[in-house]
């Protein structure tokens, strides 16, 4: 494709990158406004291209196209440099993006700025990241290129996996790379330092060298840096925060914060960042002939530190907006400067100069957002919304997440008779066949009316924060088996909020591309495992992740018996016994009040057996000398505070005395409701057994249906549904597991009977 596009430039034509994943209606829209003559794709994309059926547009895919007949000669340049090089479509307020026309002075003079200013040679190693609709994507393929350098293309799962970038940087000694703070917050939450991936400075030590060309002054490792760090970063499109700049600064040779708009090519001003800081970066000094005004609403200039909206000018001007020339008169707009007539680009974003000749950027002016470096006009969700037959009125904006990302939360007025969950449903749908994902809102609020400014505007700073615990109808469920706790706790230390359902989707309760890049990390840390970041898109709540996990059976535990379900608190840790089901998720809410409330981290002991392929335990004696084991390898040494509700109970009381045994301190000893060492054996046939643990949990008795059953297996299928639906069981439970747990919780049973206590204990 890269060759495609230098052929492109070079006659003079322009070229329009289109992303593959964008819906079908988007594509056909560009290309129909663009009026695009060639298609170069390739095979796989050719069958999804939304072309009408007799469409004049000529398709060429690259991976079939054959030069061997082409001539050898070397065809003439026919450009220009006012010819357009690509038009890059953006957000537009109108529901439909917009084109914006990029000439090809605009792109030389930008590119000649970036290789004077970052000093980047024949000696350097570019990684491209950036996709090829996204306008930055042109630094990253033509700077190289002008400049001799070599250039390694990521492709875009790469791009996603911060191992994979990693390796990336490794394998190719990479020098520059140029991203959004999204992509090296990917790299940071990784655990990435540039020790890791460039152990000693470049230019590559006994590798071949273009030796007729000059040192790279952007190569060389600054004095004083640690490690002879060679790495040189970019990072624009969206707001750099100080925390990531400051991590950046450790680990880079050179690292320059860079701003600009789509309109005026790319970046249009940069900032060398020289020390660390307690707020934003500053944008820094406009690049190469280009010309930036600070102006108030009358277009007057503003003075040194006052506020007002950042225009810009100079060889960086886009064109204009294709087809729309009422936009590109509203937005490029001619006026008297210094005494001269300029044409200017209206940003909508609010800057001042500061007094050493920086410019410091503040926020937005209109409703643009930037998610993931993409620039959003919230109008267009907006006018999509309102034309969907259930809404009355819709408001987007964008809120900030826990991460620091900006979140669209999207606030309708809806017809009456439709169920907020019914709404919501059909928001997302519509919305996803006609907006690429980062524009889809995360959060939907149905509201009765807009909260209102007093001149009848809508008071947007008064609309409320979205609910991150209403899943849109959905019954909240805690986790039911040790894999889907663990999850949990990683959903929860990722999101900053609790409880959460098994059932609720990351995406749908504040999660956003940096959380979800957290928490695979987090997740392959802790289960060794290698799942990529799109797993969590095709599996987005805990119970479907768990299925996975599980399915492919990638999960190890080295302490089996102990499930950590609180790990916060300053006071001494309790150790709580499972009852004769065997299992610890009944003291969920038991563990997060004896933490959050007065301390304590809580761990649970599971019972073995309840896992496919164990053996339970043969005595209460046995199972009590195991779990001491287990306790000491998270605790070592007393004193201890042992619990157990029911049978669980009983084993605490057994673990204290072997504990005493061994001249440990017991704290304290929680007996809930523990049976008489000395009880009766009880041995119910296994349907009896069921019916009186279901009957209870389900308000209801199914007596009389599972009597009606033909056969004992067809009688265990229906409890083990009623089960399931009540939440007792995972949704993914076969009839020969939950057999293995009822032949448990009966073993259990009759362990009960046969223990005898030894000798008191002190506790």
């Amino acid at each position: 494709m890269l060759i495609g596009l230098l052929g492109i430039l070079k006659t003079g034509a322009a070229y329009v990158p289109v992303d593959p994943t964008y819906p079908q209606d988007r594509i056909r829209h560009m290309l129909t406004d663009s009026e695009a003559a060639v298609i170069l794709t390739q095979s796989s994309l050719k069958n999804s291209l939304p072309l009408d059926g007799e469409t004049s547009q000529q398709v060429v895919c690259l991976d079939e196209t054959t030069f061997a007949e082409s001539p050898p000669e070397n065809p003439p340049a026919r450009s220009k440099p006012d010819d357009l090089a690509y038009v890059i479509y953006t957000s537009g307020s109108t529901g439909k993006p917009k084109g914006v026309m990029i000439r090809q002075y605009n792109l030389s003079n930008f590119l000649q700025d970036m290789q004077q200013r970052t000093g980047i040679t024949a000696n350097d190693r570019l990684l491209a990241v950036t996709t090829l609709s996204f306008d930055i994507a042109a630094l990253e393929l033509y700077l190289p290129l002008i400049s001799g350098s070599r250039l390694y293309l990521a492709d875009k799962s790469t791009s996603s996996d911060a191992q994979a970038l990693q390796q990336q940087l490794v394998k190719h000694e990479i020098s520059f790379m140029q991203a959004t703070p999204a992509t090296w917050q990917l790299l940071r939450h990784s655990g990435w330092t540039v020790e890791e991936t460039h152990p000693q400075p470049f230019p590559y030590q006994g590798r071949e060298q273009n030796t007729s060309a000059p040192p790279s002054k952007s190569s060389a490792p600054d004095k004083g840096r640690s490690g002879g760090v060679s790495l040189n970063i970019l990072c624009g499109g969206e707001a750099l925060p100080p925390d990531l700049a400051n991590y950046l600064l450790d680990n880079s040779n050179k690292l320059w914060n860079v701003y600009g708009p789509t309109e005026t090519t790319i970046w249009s001003a940069a900032s060398l960042i020289h020390k660390k800081m307690d707020s934003h970066p500053v944008i820094g000094k406009p690049i190469a002939n280009t010309r930036i005004y600070i102006l108030d609403s009358q277009q007057n200039l503003q003075p040194i530190g006052i506020p007002g909206e950042l225009c810009i000018t100079g060889d960086g001007l886009a064109r204009g907006y294709l087809n729309r020339p009422e936009l590109t008169t509203e937005k490029f707009v001619e006026t008297e400067l210094f005494g001269q007539q300029e044409r200017i680009y209206k940003t909508g974003d609010l800057a001042r100069w500061l007094p050493n000749g920086n410019l410091e950027y503040l926020s937005r002016f209109d409703h643009q957002v930037k998610i993931r470096g993409f620039r959003i006009e919230l109008g267009e969700i907006e006018t999509l919304l309102s034309k969907n037959p259930v809404v009355k009125g819709a408001v987007v904006i964008a809120r900030p997440t826990t991460s620091g990302e900006q979140q669209l939360v999207a606030y309708v007025l809806a017809q009456n008779e439709h169920s907020e969950q019914d709404i919501v449903s059909k928001l997302k749908t519509d919305l996803q066949t006609k907006l690429p994902d980062y524009m889809i809102p995360a959060f939907f609020v149905v509201l009765d009316e807009f909260p209102l400014l007093p001149n009848g505007k809508i008071n947007r700073k008064a609309l409320p924060e979205p609910d991150r615990f209403n899943t849109q109808g959905k019954a909240y469920m805690h986790p039911r088996n040790s894999l889907e706790l663990q999850l949990a706790q990683l959903w929860e230390d990722t999101l900053h909020i609790s409880p959460i359902s098994v059932y609720d989707n990351f995406f749908e309760i504040g999660g956003d591309s940096l959380l979800a890049i957290r928490l695979i990390s987090n997740i392959n840390q802790q289960f060794g495992v290698q799942i990529p970041l799109n797993t969590l898109f095709q599996n987005g709540t805990i119970e479907q992740l768990a299925l996975l996990l599980r399915r492919d059976n990638n999960t190890h535990n080295n302490n089996p018996s102990l499930v950590t379900l609180q790990s916060q608190g300053s006071q001494a840790p309790i150790f709580c016994v499972h009852a004769a089901g065997g299992i610890v998720f009944r003291y969920m809410q038991l563990a997060k009040m004896m933490s959050t409330q007065y301390g304590h981290p809580f761990h649970g002991l599971q019972a073995k057996g309840i896992e496919p392929g164990e053996t339970p335990y043969a005595s209460i004696e046995e199972m009590a000398q195991q779990y001491v084991q287990a306790i000491r390898q998270t605790k070592p040494a007393g004193p201890y505070l042992l619990a157990g509700w029911s049978m669980g109970g009983t084993v605490a009381f057994e673990m204290a005395r072997i504990l005493e045994g061994m001249g440990e301190t017991v704290a304290g000893l929680i007996m809930i409701d523990a049976p008489s060492p000395y009880m009766d054996a009880y041995e119910a046939d296994d349907i009896d057994f069921l019916l009186e643990r279901l009957e209870p949990a389900a308000g209801i008795s199914i007596q009389d249906r599972v009597e009606q059953q033909a056969s004992e297996l067809a009688k265990k299928q229906l409890i083990l549904e009623q089960k399931k639906q009540l939440g007792l069981f995972p949704p993914d439970i076969k009839l020969e597991e939950a057999e293995q747990r009822l032949a448990v919780h009966k073993h259990h049973n009759r362990l009960l009977c046969q223990y005898q206590p030894g000798s008191a204990i002190e506790a």
